[in-house]
């Protein structure tokens, strides 16, 4: 019996029942290239989530998503899913954060939240719950010189191939 195949379709159909992006909310937000900025969320699966205060629920898995296209992220591409890891739990809800702004280069983003349940489909989440056209905006400015200038000196005169300090 080395050789076992099975036909057939998946029965597995587990889901979160409810999630949603827990921090920032607000949007836009906006980060400089090159710093970080971390996404919070939170789902509630009851038999699952509300066991353990201090610890995961058993099978719970989350992401934090982005994308340049304000899209649902259950059917649109170009959404990139970053895993997003244990944090703590507010009552009954297991809370996962995910780093997403260190790798982005300028331009404006989306982001919302997806979560799996032992396994199965994902559910998706924004600002207000189950997905529903409701992720934030991140706008990733330039990390450019704002300001410069010559201090001191403002004018000097040396000699060809003499030496002198100025400061900026």
């Amino acid at each position: 019996f080395d050789n076992i195949i099975l036909n057939g379709t998946s029965s597995c159909t587990d889901t979160m029942d409810w999630e949603n992006i827990l921090s920032p909310t607000a949007s836009p937000q906006t980060i400089t290239q090159g710093d970080t900025f971390n996404v919070s969320t939170q789902a509630v699966e009851p038999g699952v989530t509300d066991t353990n205060a201090t610890a995961e629920g058993t099978g719970v898995e989350a992401w934090i998503g982005y994308s340049g296209t304000d899209d649902n992220p259950s059917t649109g591409a170009g959404w990139t899913w970053v895993v997003a890891t244990y944090s703590n739990d507010i009552g009954a809800n297991d809370v996962h954060i995910a780093e997403i702004g260190s790798g982005l280069t300028p331009g404006t983003y989306y982001y919302a939240t997806r979560h799996s349940l032992n396994g199965c489909g994902y559910t998706y989440g924004g600002t207000g719950g189950i997905w529903s056209n409701d992720s934030v905006q991140l706008d990733v400015l330039a990390d450019q010189v704002n300001f410069c200038n010559v201090d001191f000196p403002k004018s000097a005169a040396i000699t060809t191939g003499g030496n002198h300090d100025v400061y900026a």
